[in-house]
């Protein structure tokens, strides 16, 4: 089974926090979760842009070294 969990685990949490905020949680409290979201909001985001990226490359016929040919091909 291949489900993709995480996205309703951070729907679940940003619920939460918003839940937090408006029972009047003091922002001290939730900090520490709220860092803890948003640093795995961006390891999320850079990973999809990642998969996207050797996705582009394979389909394209970019090999190991792609990244020189492209800042070669970039100037």
């Amino acid at each position: 089974m291949k489900d993709n969990l995480l996205p309703a685990y951070l729907a679940a949490l940003d619920d939460d926090l918003r839940d937090a905020r408006a029972a009047g949680v003091p922002s001290d409290m939730t900090a520490a979760l709220t860092r803890g979201v948003s640093a795995l909001k961006r390891a999320t985001l850079r990973l999809r842009f990642r998969i996207i990226r050797e996705t582009v490359k394979s389909k394209i016929g970019l090999g190991g070294d792609a990244g020189k040919v492209l800042r070669d091909a970039a100037g």
